[in-house]
């Protein structure tokens, strides 16, 4: 079976850390049908989300996820998670059917990898690039992201339920028809704009024209204004040159008797300097005597202090002396009895010891042993990996020579083919680019023009903009107040709807008595009258007892409740009779109550540590009788606990024992270890205990959603009020903008223009570049491939011998590998019973052990506290001798500190009277300094007011002429006549200017900037009015291409579907027909059929099977009509029945000699007509594994037994 000539084809998929694939999967594809089966969840449909992923899928939720990074493999029971996720496609490449530049490639590789930090990468050949190449190389071979490539169960689905704009909206898709569709939308959108724009710029003639008549009079009176302005200046600069002269001489005088009595005062300062001197001499004296007595004080205080405190130490360590002794005395006596214990625990210790020991030197032999064959296994291994990966090489070597030996002479043609036509294009471009680059030069100087333009009539809506936004930010904070209050409402409302629908699914299930057995069914349906109830319905256990004993004894609360023995021996003889399965009974007559001798042996049970009775903690039990059954159940911590309970039972074997982890000890020694999972039913008393908290849950959220509504009433009375007033304000807002509109849609225009030029300019620079790169890679490459072809055919020879000697010498070695295998694993088994051995006994070595440290601890801290003890008491004699000695030195040093106080107080006294005469003299000396310093402040303030004058003057010279300090003169006389006039005319310039009212000053500028305005809009008109013309025969054109291209596609796959369909519905007949032929626009389509014996009908009134067919021969139509490289097929086999089934197997069979199909099916119909097999499974939970079989390489009659195998359900082996 092979593919159609000069097709391209999938030839491999690698899978790395995607999803469930935490290994590294190669799949490999051939020609014909390859199949993916597998149970559900195994991670069938990954691999498709997998060719989805690194096609260039963007969403998230398409891949069945959440967010990006959660595509990568996130763990499992026994795999830590991976850090990233890795996906390749490899074509095959037959040089025909690809972009120029990998032509010359045998394989094309696309990939992409993403990592935790949702960092992507894409690649194509190993070598790094962007998605568009990735997605442009796609488009080229017919694999576009709307393609019928890939056919999973929503594109069936949407066929069968389309409408007829819907299967328009289909072939549109498939004939590549959106995009003109969208250019057209694009170029009635530009032209509405540009007919605006037309209206506009009317307009604003229309104003320009006005504001010109009414600036001619406004330039005449600008003129006048000018002139008297200017003399005003002239006159005004005169006047403060006179004023700033003859103050500054004024000032001037002021400073020289300001300086004269500076001098003065200063030769009065050096006199009261040196009394001030001999003052500040006495002064320090005084302070330093001061000091000495206050800290002769102090000291007296601390030495008073320190004796009254030795006097109460001396107290104290009698105390502490007599309290120490006592403490001795009992130490020592619980000091002996912790030496007896240390010694009982030792000799323990020193047992175990001897029994680790010489458990430790049978595993060291047998470890011994084990390595030698492990060693040994490792290098054989490695020796038949490197072989494998030898042999792997040696024939992929082979298939690469073949291949690149075929093709290469094919390619060397198309090269000089390729070569030719470049030339051809390169002259094409530079045309173009230079008429491109001369048109974005004169649209970029007028685009410039209207932005300064929009520029200045902007700035007159800040004001209004301002206050918008005021309330705009006020309905904001309202608006996610709402959207807040929205959200709580919401989701209180799911939470409530998701509570109600798992009370009415709890409450079908204990209806429907979900969970019970076939027996249990049967008994409750057929001997409801013999029997009092089943355990689950009288019981009620604790939460906790309930969890461990339905995971572990499920069929228990199963278990139905007889009255007598007689309707046992009745039920019993019915259900042999009636077939019924397997069931469990009580005889209410035979469950007692526990015997003496098994209540003491039940109170012994329970004195243990980490164990319960089930009946103890029973919370409901409707008949006394049945709380017997739990009376004799208990739940063990572990199973040690339960091995010690066993052992006090002896005899007796009553009781049954569960663990918390599922362990069951029943009347036997024989213990059941893990959950029933297979074949038994779980959850039944689970199952009503969520119903009744389910319920009381339900009744909560009905509160919770009452108050939501409630608050989110209120809020949305207060935003639609503001939303009133943003209105009014928006209207207000709107009519200033209208200027600005017209400015700025000009502006957009012009914008849209250079971005198109600027496009235009870099993709014909680029395609002159990339035609000149492939035009020197083609003649490279040229001269490479004849190369290669002679090289090929000694290569190939050489490799053909080498792979036979290599094959001999492999199987060897896979003997020799078992052999070792088997001895391994026999060691294995004996360590393991040593190992659990010798682990008991360390473990209780370990808990002896730390007894021990503790007990030795806790005896050295007794003998340090001892020692302590002595040594305190020995030293506290000494101590209170050395504390006597203390209190006579400190009482003879407070009575020399009391002579050395007195003897300072007399000496400060004589100090103070020397001071007072010192001051009296300093004090007559600063008044007369003080007179003087009165006449310089009097005269310094007349000064500052006449620099406070001149800095007036000299502040209005710079502001007003921008004169500075040093252009104003130093002296002036004082000429009151002459600023009189200078007064007197300024008032004249200044009336004048006044008697010419308001004036426009800018009226000059203005009347320029509005008369070049009104040219450019007069030019723009004409521009605008050609531009509308070519959008007009634009969208014509486009219409045109439309309709032409959708006649193409529906006649294509009109006639593919005629032809097919008959093969699905032999003696049927299926055409694609248009509501209206004349409107090929917007006409919708729809599929009419006739089945076998039925007149022709819309496919709406099919059955669900027949609607499935359907759609399938509309999506082989497709693919017939578009080809791609290969086909996946998801599971859309899954609603048809064996019939059908079959004739969808006849049409695959057919096609695939044209197309590479992948199918993912549980159907074995369709596994009969498969030349690949490839199995997912799930051996390790949550990583899928891969395995396949080739069944094309299987001898005919085999093949025949390979396919009725899969038909019955049987699995083969190949």
């Amino acid at each position: 079976m092979f593919l159609r000539k000069g097709t391209m084809k999938l030839k491999s998929i690698h899978i790395s850390g995607f999803k469930s694939f935490a290994d590294r999967v190669n799949i490999q594809y051939h020609d014909g049908i390859t199949g993916v089966i597998g149970p559900n969840g195994s991670g069938k449909s990954n691999i498709i989300d997998a060719v989805r992923w690194v096609m260039g899928e963007q969403t998230a939720k398409s891949l069945r996820a959440d967010d990006p990074t959660d595509i990568i493999f996130s763990g499992s029971q026994n795999r830590k998670p991976l850090s990233l996720a890795e996906v390749t496609l490899v074509f095959s490449n037959d040089g025909l059917h690809c972009p120029a530049e990998y032509m010359h490639l045998p394989e094309i590789s696309i990939g992409r990898r993403i990592n935790k930090g949702a960092e992507r990468e894409y690649f194509m050949n190993r070598e790094p690039c962007r998605l568009k190449d990735i997605v442009d190389f796609l488009l080229s071979i017919g694999l576009g992201s709307k393609s019928y490539a890939i056919i999973q169960q929503d594109k069936r689905d949407r066929i069968i339920q389309a409408s007829p704009d819907d299967l328009r909206e289909i072939l549109e898709e498939t004939a590549g028809i959106t995009v003109f569709k969208v250019r057209r939308k694009e170029a009635e959108k530009r032209l509405n704009s540009t007919a605006e724009r037309m209206k506009n710029l009317a307009e604003i003639e229309l104003e320009l024209a006005r504001q010109k008549e009414s600036l001619e009079e406004q330039v005449e009176k600008a003129s006048q204004k000018l002139a008297f302005s200017q003399e005003l200046k002239e006159k005004e600069i005169l006047l403060i040159k006179n004023h700033v002269g003859f103050y500054r001489s004024i000032a001037n005088k002021i400073k020289k008797e300001i300086n004269h009595h500076s001098s003065q005062i200063q030769q009065s300062s050096l006199e009261a300097g040196e009394w001030e001197s001999e003052a500040n001499d006495f002064k320090s004296t005084h302070i330093e005597l001061t000091q000495q007595i206050k800290s002769t004080e102090n000291q007296l205080d601390d030495q008073k202090i320190a004796l009254t405190k030795y006097q109460e130490r001396s107290e104290n360590y009698k105390k502490r002396h007599e309290e120490r002794i006592i403490q001795r005395d009992r130490l020592t006596k619980e000091l002996s009895e912790e030496r007896i214990s240390l010694k009982r625990e030792e000799e323990r210790q020193n047992s175990l010891i001897f029994d680790v020991e010489s458990s430790e030197k049978v595993l060291n032999k047998i470890d011994i042993e084990q390595e030698s064959f492990q060693e040994k296994l490792e290098e054989i291994g490695e020796s038949l990996q490197v072989e494998r990966m030898r042999g792997d090489e040696f024939r992929s070597e082979l298939r690469a020579i073949d291949s690149g030996r075929s093709s290469l002479r094919a390619r060397n043609e198309a090269l000089l083919d390729t070569i030719s036509r470049y030339n051809v294009q390169i002259q094409k471009v530079t045309e173009n680019y230079i008429l491109h680059l001369e048109n974005r030069s004169q649209i970029a100087i007028d685009r410039k023009e209207i932005a300064n333009s929009l520029s200045k009539v902007s700035a007159g809506l800040d004001e209004v903009v301002s206050h918008r936004n005021i309330i705009e930010s006020d309905l904001e904070k309202m608006k996610q107040q709402f959207t807040v209050a929205e959200q709580e409402r919401d989701n209180a409302k799911q939470k409530h709807l998701e509570i109600a629908s798992y009370v009415v699914s709890l409450q079908k299930l204990i209806e429907s008595n979900s969970g019970l057995s076939d027996g249990t069914l049967s008994l409750k349906e057929k001997f409801s009258h013999k029997i009092s109830g089943f355990l689950f319905d009288i019981v009620s256990l604790h939460r906790e007892d309930e969890c461990i004993l339905e995971s572990s004894m499920p069929q228990l609360f199963q278990s139905a409740i007889l009255e007598n023995v007689d309707n046992f021996i009745e039920i019993i003889d019915k259900i042999e009779e009636m077939s019924i399965s397997r069931v469990s009974l009580f005889i209410k007559e035979m469950i007692s109550d526990l015997s003496h001798l098994e209540a003491e042996i039940k109170a012994n049970v329970l004195n243990l540590n980490g164990i319960r009775c089930v009946g103890a903690r029973l919370e409901n039990c409707s008949q006394p009788t049945v709380k017997y059954i739990f009376d004799r159940i208990f739940i063990c911590k572990d199973e040690w606990v339960l091995l010690k309970a066993k052992k006090l039972c002896g005899d007796i074997q009553n009781f049954i024992f569960v663990t918390e982890r599922g362990t069951v000890c029943q009347s036997t020694n024989e213990m059941n270890f893990g959950q029933l999972t297979d074949g038994v039913s779980q959850g039944i008393l689970q199952r009503k205990r969520e119903y009744s908290e389910a319920l009381l849950k339900k009744e909560e959220m009905q509160d919770q959603l009452a108050n939501c509504e409630g608050s989110l009433y209120i809020l949305s009375d207060k935003k639609k009020k503001t939303e009133i007033k943003v209105t009014e304000l928006a209207s207000a807002l709107e009519k200033e903008k209208v200027e600005s509109v017209k400015l700025s849609s000009q502006l957009e225009n012009f914008d849209l223009q250079l971005r198109h030029m600027d496009e235009n300019l870099a993709r014909l620079d680029e395609e002159k570049k990339r035609f000149l790169t492939e035009i020197s890679d083609a003649k490279e490459s040229f001269a490479k491939n004849q190369a290669q072809v002679d090289k090929l055919e000694n290569e190939y020879s050489a490799i053909s011998k080498n792979l036979e000697e290599f094959e001999e010498d492999f199987n060897t070695k896979k003997e020799l590998r078992d052999e070792i295998l088997l001895q391994l694993q026999s060691k294995k088994s004996e360590r393991a019973v040593i190992l659990e051995r010798q682990t008991n006994n360390r473990k209780n070595y370990e808990e002896i052990t730390f007894q021990l440290r503790r007990m030795q601890q806790k005896l050295d801290s007794s003998i340090g506290q001892i020692d302590d003890l002595k040594t305190q008491i020995n030293n506290a004699e000494s101590d209170f001798i050395h504390l006597n000695n203390e209190i006579n030195g400190l009482q003879k040093q407070v009575r020399v500190y009391e002579d050395k106080l007195e003897y300072l107080v007399q000496e400060e006294s004589e100090t103070e009277e020397k001071l007072r005469v010192v001051e009296s003299k300093l004090k007559s000396q600063k008044d007369s300094a003080a007179s003087k310093q009165k006449f310089i402040n009097e005269k310094q303030l007349e000064l500052a007011r006449y620099d406070t004058i001149i800095e007036t003057a000299l502040k209005d010279a710079f502001d007003k002429f921008q004169l500075s300090a040093d252009q104003l003169p130093e002296n002036a006389e004082n000429d009151g006549a002459y600023r009189l006039t200078l007064e007197h005319r300024i008032k004249e310039l200044h009336q004048a200017i006044i008697d010419l009212g308001a004036v426009n000053e800018r009226a000059l500028e203005e009347f320029k900037d509005v008369s070049e305005r009104l040219n450019f809009l007069i030019t723009q008109k004409s521009d605008i009015e050609r531009s509308m013309q070519e959008l007009y025969i634009s969208i014509q054109e486009i219409e045109e291409n439309t309709k032409i291209r959708f006649k193409e596609i529906f006649d294509k796959v009109n006639i593919e579907f005629q032809k097919i369909f008959p093969v699905l519905f032999p003696g049927g007949h299926g055409e694609l027909s248009m509501l209206s032929e004349v409107d090929l626009l917007n006409t919708g389509v729809e599929i009419l059929v006739r089945l076998p014996g039925k007149k022709m009908q819309n496919m709406s009134l099919f059955s669900g099977g027949e609607k499935a067919l359907t759609a399938i021969s509309l999506i082989f139509s497709l693919l017939k009509t578009t080809p791609a490289p290969f086909c996946f097929l998801d599971e859309v086999d899954a609603p048809l029945d064996e019939a059908n089934v079959g004739r969808f197997n006849d049409v695959l069979e057919a096609l695939s000699e044209e197309f590479q199909f992948v199918v993912i099916t549980h159907n074995r119909r369709t596994m009969e007509v498969l030349d690949t097999i490839y199995g997912i499974s799930m051996s390790e939970p949550g990583v899928s594994k891969l395995v396949s079989v080739d069944l094309t390489d299987v001898p005919p009659h085999l093949r025949k037994k390979q396919k009725a195998a899969i038909r019955s359900g049987a699995s083969a082996t190949v």
